[in-house]
């Protein structure tokens, strides 16, 4: 078994830290700006199962499944995530991850997200069929791994796996934990427009976490910036009557003040430093990308 923990400003192969975690490590291997964090190896989910007893008792489960039955196979999953939130953590990872989460600062809150072996390949896209938690304290963040190792074993990801011919058993779950960016501002971006293919920038911009954005809270600031220069060239500043932003409590939704509201949650400089970044991003990976960003006092984090 390997490492059971690997920070993001390591080297991973990709069957020990899932497609997500890679692509992470190599963007902050490139001098991307990437918050911190590390990466619960598919050694530690295999080692969990081992620990727990659990892999003969979800390969028994899974013997005599008929996959034509989507209650059937909706009752096995419910069955194998309760083993597995029902599973110890190896105590001494529990404290090897409490220990490094420490540097999270005074809030202590992480962003705990899956990433499975299989996500990002050509062949197959996993995407959206395991679990992302938000505004974790540390005093949840063991049980959000397991979380996250048990979404590996929701109803659509076991479909998933059996319709591609991907062994269940074969391939395992990672974890990313990084710290949560109290954002200032925060959104979106893509470097080429999403719908035409257009060479363009496009930045989406409101006050916070982006949360607000993809939760449909407020219609963010937009901004198109060239694609060879990130020089802004159009703005649409819209009205931002209400934000969400981290607290010790987790994420907390404000009223923006009247001042704020119609002002650009994001200056000029700004926008071209996130468009510049993107810029080179799509360099980096050779083609267009959709990228989250969060700014945090002078800094701006992919």
């Amino acid at each position: 078994m390997g490492e059971q923990v690997i920070s993001l400003a390591a080297k991973g192969g990709i069957e020990e830290i899932g497609g997500k975690a890679r692509n992470l490590m190599d963007l902050m291997a490139a001098g991307f700006p990437v918050p911190e964090g590390w990466v619960v190896s598919t050694s530690a989910y295999e080692q969990f199962l081992e620990r727990n007893a659990l892999r003969q008792r979800i390969s028994d489960a899974l013997r005599d499944l008929d996959y034509q039955d989507a209650v059937k196979v909706v009752r096995c999953a419910e069955s194998i995530r309760g083993w597995m939130m029902a599973g110890e953590m190896d105590p001494h990872l529990a404290e090897r991850l409490l220990k490094d989460t420490a540097s999270f600062g005074p809030a202590g809150l992480g962003a705990v997200r899956s990433s499975a072996i299989a996500e990002d390949l050509d062949e197959a896209s996993f995407a959206g069929q395991q679990d992302t938690y938000l505004n974790v304290t540390r005093e949840r963040l063991v049980e959000c791994v397991k979380r996250c190792w048990a979404s590996y074993w929701n109803d659509r990801a076991i479909e998933y796996r059996h319709d591609k011919g991907i062994g269940h058993l074969d391939s395992g779950m990672a974890v990313v934990v990084q710290r949560m960016v109290n954002a200032d501002s925060s959104g979106i971006m893509f470097t080429s427009d999403p719908i035409t293919g257009e060479e363009k920038i496009i930045i989406e911009s409101s006050w916070g976490l982006g949360e607000s954005i993809a939760s449909g809270l407020v219609t963010p600031d937009r901004f198109i910036c060239d694609p060879g220069t990130g020089e802004v060239k159009e703005s649409k500043i819209n009205s931002k009557v209400q934000a969400i932003f981290l607290s010790p409590e987790g994420e907390k939704v404000v009223d923006v003040p009247e001042g704020e509201r119609n002002r650009p949650s994001l200056t000029r400089g700004k926008v071209e430093l996130v468009a510049k970044l993107g810029i080179q991003l799509h360099k980096q990976m050779g083609s267009p990308q959709d990228i989250e960003w969060a700014a945090e006092g002078d800094k701006i984090y992919l």
